[in-house]
């Protein structure tokens, strides 16, 4: 062990005071309050180290940076061998994020040896411990990393949260010196303590908003680049008229609508919900939008479509990550329109002249479950004819399990009763509707999915208008 150097107050170097001579002798007086002065002059003394520590550590705001310098400052305060400074863990154990030993500065972690019953006992009690020995102290007698590291001069202080609850402390030993510790060390480590645990308390504050800040910066990002994948308008379709909204239930969300012109004048409206919410979802809603186009650029027909982009989602993502979906292909005119559906939430016909709506439930597999086939998609496509006011609905479940303030599902009645209500309304119109009405039905309560809607139908005959 090398020499000792710099800083260490743990002795008590006062000289043995004599017993003031009865007679008040002068000389003895005088010597009375010289070491009362000197006392007092140590205990400035101390104090002025401690909080010129604490504003060292305390103009750090790097977390690591000030628990690392907090450490060494306590066992250069306490002219201990060495420290660690141990966090408490939710789950009740223990972590050392910081240590230091005089002749190495850190430990590495196979020689770390503390006595994690001191640790606890300091955590629980929320108070200071001094053991002069505490290979000999029978607070310890059963505490096995004592025992088993034949500890001996042993001190720990708390770290306290904002609330002033123990949540970590200071421990710092001599393992070859009894008695190497005194009340006067205990008192400055307990007020370094103290100081130290502002300082880190600042520090995971810094931390944890430079983290919320880049959060922020990367879904502002995140918005704007899914703001881009959402049409502003949707292509020109001769006889055609469409409206569509979309509402994310968060920052940014996994819903997808999308239109996709094709060869001979036929547009493609795919509408999709990913599994999930937030962040992921978004990731893969931005890959399947991708997807889409590149696969509806040599147009494979509708089958093949849905047997492609599954296939992608398979090779893209993992296991477990899959996407309700359904394609729409409105011909020029609008006579009549091709439906495929991908386990998504059944299509709705609106049957203008009748004033009905129907559900439709075609087979088909949600994407990215299994694969395709023969190059396939594992569902089936049907062909409905348009009469002149006859139109589609398309949604995702965030319309159907939207909820009430008592928990109630919208559910696919209400959609169902409105749309046949509003039958021969123009697709603009049909959707405020169902869009206020769900609103209402909502009120207060969190909107816990995200809210896709689209409306088409053909076009009436000139001069003649819906509601």
């Amino acid at each position: 062990m090398c020499a000792r150097s710099g800083l260490s107050m743990t002795h008590d170097t006062r000289r043995t005071r004599a017993a003031p001579a009865e007679d008040g002798d002068p000389a003895d007086l005088l010597y009375e309050s010289r070491l009362r002065l000197a006392e007092a002059e140590a205990e400035i003394e101390s104090l002025t180290v401690v909080m010129d520590l604490a504003r060292q550590i305390s103009s750090e705001l790097d977390t690591e940076k000030v628990l690392d310098g907090a450490m060494k400052a306590a066992v250069e305060l306490t002219g201990a061998e060495r420290g660690y400074l141990v966090l408490a863990d939710d789950d009740g154990g223990q972590t050392v994020r910081a240590s230091f030993c005089f002749d190495r500065d850190t430990v590495a972690d196979r020689d770390v040896a503390y006595s994690h019953s001191v640790v606890l006992e300091t955590i629980c009690s929320g108070k200071p411990i001094l053991s002069t020995n505490a290979a000999e102290d029978e607070r310890f007698a059963n505490a096995a990393s004592v025992m088993a590291n034949d500890l001996r001069a042993v001190m720990a202080a708390p770290i306290r949260d904002v609330g002033g609850q123990p949540v970590g402390a200071f421990y710092v030993d001599d393992p070859f010196r009894a008695g190497r510790f005194n009340r006067r060390a205990l008192k400055l480590l307990e007020g370094f303590a103290d100081q130290a645990s502002a300082a880190i308390r600042t520090a995971r504050l810094h931390q944890q908003l430079l983290k919320e800040k880049e959060r922020a910066l990367q879904m502002s990002m995140a918005r704007l680049v899914q703001r881009k994948l959402i049409p502003e308008q949707a292509p020109e379709i001769e006889g055609v008229e469409m409206a569509w909204s979309y509402r994310p239930a968060g920052e940014v969300g996994g819903d997808i609508v999308q239109f996709l012109p094709l060869p001979g004048g036929e547009c493609a409206i795919v509408i999709a919900d990913v599994a999930g919410k937030g962040v992921p979802a978004a990731l893969v809603m931005a890959k399947i939008h991708q997807a889409c186009k590149m696969i509806s650029k040599a147009w494979p027909g509708p089958m093949a479509f849905m047997a492609e982009l599954n296939d992608t989602l398979r090779e893209d993502f993992q296991w477990g990550t899959f996407v309700t979906a359904a394609i729409a292909i409105f011909p020029p005119g609008g006579d009549h329109i091709r439906l495929i559906r991908a386990g998504h939430c059944p299509p709705g016909i609106i049957r203008a002249g009748e004033g009905r709506f129907d559900w439709l439930v075609p087979d088909g597999v949600a994407l990215g479950i299994m694969e395709s086939p023969g190059g396939e998609f594992n569902g089936e496509e049907i062909v409905l004819g348009l009469e002149p006011g006859d139109g589609l609905l398309l949604y995702t479940d965030g319309v159907t399990e939207a909820l009430n303030p008592r928990g109630e599902e919208y559910g696919d009645k209400r959609v169902a009763a409105l749309v046949q209500r509003h039958a021969s309304a123009a697709p603009q119109h049909l959707l405020r509707e169902l869009v206020v009405d769900l609103d209402a039905f909502a009120g207060r309560a969190d909107q816990h999915d995200d809210v896709t809607i689209f409306c088409a139908r053909r076009r009436l005959p000139v001069g003649q208008t819906g509601t």
